[in-house]
């Protein structure tokens, strides 16, 4: 797991591997703490709580150590809602102008459930097609005593899954109806499900932001 920067966080979702192989004389646990790799997370709360604050911040703590040891480890943002400027985004992020620059790519516009798709599965072959550049030696230990090897992660961060549309939702020119609605949500239920498996495969973290609204109620009540 990748460490969050929150202890708190870490701990909720670490746990303590136990290693132990007679063959090799390994016989030790450690934590592992934090975000498993190519796991689909996240960020859920009422608007103003500091969502894409925590989301930015999380980011860089994954990617940033890989980024100063010299690996190529990126972070995609989307940023449909355009909630941080500029420079509140370069303060959470920690990064220099020249890393930013370098290993960041934010988008504003044009996201739609389909370029998602794109930019995702492009990312991931990538990194499965060149295996040996993006291969790293964790350091650490499966339970069996078998030495871990990784992807460098890539940090895809989504703000907000509320606001992410397919393209023909976005071309109308009415506001359409309930159906409309339910034909995105179908549309991006099928987005996760066939992005999950690329994610795990490619070691690409998602951190999805969305929102508690009050319970939609339909029909009469």
């Amino acid at each position: 797991a990748y460490s969050t920067g929150f202890t708190q966080l870490d701990m909720l979702n670490g746990q303590r591997i136990y290693v132990h192989n007679d063959e090799l004389g390994l016989h030790f646990s450690y934590i592992s703490g934090g975000l498993l790799d190519g796991s689909t997370n996240s960020f859920i709360g009422k608007s103003g709580v500091g969502k894409s604050t925590i989301t930015l911040q999380v980011a860089s703590a994954i990617i940033l150590p890989f980024i100063r040891a010299g690996y190529d480890a990126q972070l995609f943002i989307d940023d449909i809602e355009k909630s941080l400027n500029q420079a509140r985004r370069e303060f959470l992020l920690d990064m220099t102008q020249e890393e930013i620059t370098k290993y960041v790519k934010i988008r504003t516009e044009g996201i739609t459930t389909e370029s998602l798709y794109e930019r995702i599965n492009f990312i991931a072959n990538e990194k499965l097609d060149h295996k040996a550049d993006y291969t790293y030696d964790t350091g650490k230990y499966d339970p069996y005593g078998n030495r871990i090897f990784k992807l460098v992660p890539t940090v895809y961060c989504i703000d907000s899954l509320a606001m992410l549309m397919p393209e023909d939702v976005l071309d109308k020119d009415d506001l359409g109806t309930n159906a409309t609605g339910m034909a995105t949500a179908k549309v991006n239920t099928m987005l996760f499900k066939k992005i999950t498996q690329l994610c795990t495969s490619a070691n690409i973290l998602l951190l999805n932001i969305n929102h508690i609204l009050p319970k939609p109620q339909l029909g009469f009540i």
